[in-house]
């Protein structure tokens, strides 16, 4: 019988027996993320809660993507996904350094530094595209940091344009190329674009 998740988590709830709240991490148009402790295994993780008219396709396409993208240097580590009634729990690595997004609220990014991290993001791009599969959030937001190191992060969006699969028909509005945005068509050459809308935020410390 499945469980019915609340809308939100507050700190110091325990969810699923297991996972206890730590803070949220920051919220979007497409879910909520809070810092959390998997007790069961007694590591921090990042958990998504995301509501979606259909939590089985999600759950699907979130865990195909688990074990074709996540074996790679650049893209964050799914754990395991969830699925209830009208939600998607989703487990990802915890990165300690945040979101691009978050370094940019606090300081200005050296450009040097920026630029590494794209390149980075670009080789996660070039190997979720080789798989077939264009992100469609290419964000600072999505863009999460340890040390010297970036990661691509929320898959929630991806579509596989040679056949039509997504999870929804929304996707990053700011960011989308005019083919993207006015014709709803897709290509890797769309997050190339986004990539480069997000470099030109960083480099210029536009955090809104």
């Amino acid at each position: 019988m499945s469980s019915v998740v609340p809308l939100t988590f507050q700190p110091g709830q325990i969810v699923l027996n297991k996972y206890e709240i730590i803070r949220p991490l920051g919220c979007g148009q497409f879910g909520d993320v809070f810092h959390v402790v998997n007790r069961n295994l007694g590591r921090e993780s990042a958990l998504k809660l995301i509501r979606v008219a259909n939590p089985v396709e999600h759950r699907a396409v979130v865990e195909a993507q688990a074990q074709s993208l996540c074996g790679h240097d650049h893209v964050v580590k799914v754990l395991t996904a969830d699925v209830f009634d009208g939600a998607v729990l989703i487990e990802m690595e915890y990165l300690d350094g945040g979101s691009l997004a978050d370094r940019l609220q606090q300081e200005f990014v050296p450009v040097i530094e920026t630029i590494g991290y794209m390149k980075q993001i670009l080789f996660a791009l070039e190997h979720a595209h080789n798989r077939g599969i264009v992100h469609r959030d290419v964000k600072p937001g999505n863009i999460m940091l340890t040390g010297g190191i970036a990661r691509l992060s929320d898959f929630g969006t991806v579509i596989h344009p040679k056949s039509g699969v997504s999870v929804t028909d929304m996707f990053y509005r700011p960011h989308a190329s005019p083919e993207a945005f006015n014709n709803r068509e897709f290509s890797p050459a769309s997050d190339v674009f986004a990539a480069g809308m997000t470099l030109l935020r960083a480099v210029n410390n536009m955090t809104g």
